[in-house]
């Protein structure tokens, strides 16, 4: 079952990236509708501030974790052949 979901969409990653835009798109519209009557921070008077948080966050994390594992894990190209 979840084998033939996951063949599925690997034939069709256009489909699939679509669909993810059109969520993210959702979720950026209703940031901009759904404005918080009294805010608890100045920030929150932005709109979409918690999901550009969010994205920064994730690309921070992600470009972060990509220099550690290139520091402290990556091995030389010949380090097994010594």
């Amino acid at each position: 079952m979840i084998y033939r979901c996951i063949a599925y969409w690997r034939k069709r990653p256009a489909l699939l990236r679509r669909i993810f835009f059109g969520c993210l798109a959702g979720i950026a519209c209703a940031g901009i509708l759904a404005r918080p009557e009294e805010p608890h921070l100045r920030v929150e008077r932005v709109p979409l501030v918690w999901a550009l948080f969010g994205l920064a966050g994730c690309v921070v994390l992600a470009l972060g974790s990509k220099w550690i594992a290139r520091t402290f894990l990556e091995r030389d190209t010949d380090y097994y052949d010594s």
